[in-house]
């Protein structure tokens, strides 16, 4: 059996070819994404992915989509709520987690470091696919049901990723990654986020020791 054969009787999952795109972008950049180190990565082909992705641009958004729906799930998942808190300061504390999810994730920094502009793009423009995936995703928390518009909850978008942006921005030589660092970062948006749905200051059940 040929190379090519079997390829096409046994293609990678869809998971290990956005693996893989996901891969290449933490290593060179969203700019620089070659067929051949992708079909590499996933054990496939340059032909194969041309055969299903003909637009590259398409499977790198997909790629990246999918992944930010993981890390807003994982978020989720992660959150504690042994202490019984409110509908909103557990919603809160979710997306406290999951925008330090996302500023970490080496596909943001990698993007921070070779493209910029793209980075900008994605976190402020709220008419991009990122926004539209957090926004679907703050739907199912309770904090919207004390949004009373769509817009108040695509402002909640825009802020999980604007208190990202600084901290991705920062070149990777600047020592920022300090838990003491973080903590500041996660505190700031807890207290954004407090004050967006008018409950200044803290409640007990968000005390900074809880963001770490």
């Amino acid at each position: 059996m040929t190379e090519k054969t079997r390829h096409i009787q046994n293609p990678p999952a869809l998971t290990a070819v956005h693996r893989a795109v996901l891969q290449v972008m933490a290593e060179y950049g969203p700019r620089r994404v070659p067929r051949v180190q992708v079909a590499e990565r996933a054990g496939t082909d340059r032909q194969f992915l041309r055969r299903n992705w003909p637009d590259r641009a398409r499977l790198h958004h997909d790629a990246v989509a999918n992944e930010l729906r993981r890390l807003l799930s994982v978020a989720s998942e992660l959150a504690d709520f042994s202490d019984n808190p409110t509908d909103a300061c557990f919603s809160i504390r979710v997306i406290v987690r999951a925008a330090r999810m996302v500023r970490e994730h080496p596909v943001t920094r990698a993007t921070a470091r070779t493209a910029p502009d793209l980075l900008r793009s994605a976190f402020l423009h709220t008419d991009t696919g990122l926004h539209g995936v957090a926004w679907e995703w703050f739907q199912r928390l309770p904090v919207a049901r004390r949004a009373p518009f769509d817009r108040d909850v695509l402002a909640l978008t825009q802020l999980l990723f604007t208190v990202s942006l600084p901290y991705a921005l920062t070149p990777d030589d600047v020592p920022i990654a300090g838990e003491e660092t973080r903590k500041e970062l996660d505190s700031r948006l807890d207290s954004a986020l407090h004050m967006f749905l008018r409950r200044t200051p803290r409640c007990p059940a968000c005390a900074p020791d809880r963001l770490a």
